[in-house]
């Protein structure tokens, strides 16, 4: 059985990783703006 390079499990991963990483910048943005308009 060769198998092909990436599963398609292996990508879903990745995606799965890389918007949890987006995600997690933009809650951090979201509060670093809250507290700036806070300070304003």
């Amino acid at each position: 059985l060769n198998k092909p390079n990436q599963s398609p499990d292996e990508t879903t991963t990745k995606r799965r990783n890389e918007n949890i990483k987006k995600h997690r910048l933009n809650e951090k943005f979201k509060v670093t703006s809250e507290k700036l308009q806070c300070e304003v």
